[in-house]
């Protein structure tokens, strides 16, 4: 294949390695690590330096996303397939992610910024279920309120990803499987029992 553009033959380095500019600007190439103010200068990427996988790092919230080939579409302009990358090689694919306020099965009306939630499941094992009430969110996923944007920031679960419920007391939620046909399951905590050894002769045992 015979390229086009401005051809070169070898890497283009400053003239000394200790010379004081770069080689490169970030916000310029193509892919890669960008970083920008906010999250509206990450959705201003243009189509000519985007690449599925590219990461960018927003400095107002403090956030690296990925853009993931499928989160939403397979448009790589539509910046609802930005994901929050939590270095599990794809945005949202670490085994422990931040908590969310409840399980909702009706989309607010009125969230506020940084409120998460898990979107609508069904009952025990929290198998999906019919009737949800969330505009454009599957069931099973986890969504973030990103006021700026006026959109929920989604994450996928992946096969062991967990999570606690702040209003379930007790417990936290595993998901079992690969999205969209695995389930999350409750897993009780703090439900060990210590066990301590009584003094008279060394053979016997009381729970506490």
């Amino acid at each position: 294949m015979i390229n086009v553009g401005t051809l070169v033959s070898s890497a283009i380095r400053p003239n000394n390695s200790l010379d004081p500019i770069a080689s490169a600007f970030a916000s310029e190439i193509k892919g890669g690590l960008h970083t920008v103010q906010n999250t509206t200068d990450r959705n201003a990427i243009i189509f000519e330096r985007r690449e599925w996988g590219m990461m960018c790092y927003s400095i107002s919230d403090n956030l690296t996303y990925q853009l993931e080939y499928g989160l939403q579409d397979t448009n790589i302009m539509n910046n609802n397939n930005w994901t929050p990358f939590s270095g599990g090689g794809s945005g949202g694919g670490n085994e422990w992610i931040d908590s969310v306020l409840s399980v909702l099965y009706i989309q607010p009306a009125s969230p506020i910024n940084g409120n998460r939630y898990l979107v609508g499941l069904g009952s025990l094992d929290l198998t999906p279920i019919t009737g949800v009430i969330w505009s454009a969110y599957q069931s099973g996923q986890v969504v973030e309120w990103n006021s700026t944007l006026a959109q929920w920031e989604v994450t996928v679960p992946s096969d062991g990803m967990s999570v606690r419920v702040d209003n379930d007391d007790n417990s936290i939620y595993r998901y079992e499987g690969v999205f969209p046909s695995g389930y999350w399951e409750k897993e009780r905590v703090s439900q060990i029992r210590s066990i301590s050894v009584t003094k008279p002769n060394g053979l016997y045992y009381s729970n506490s």
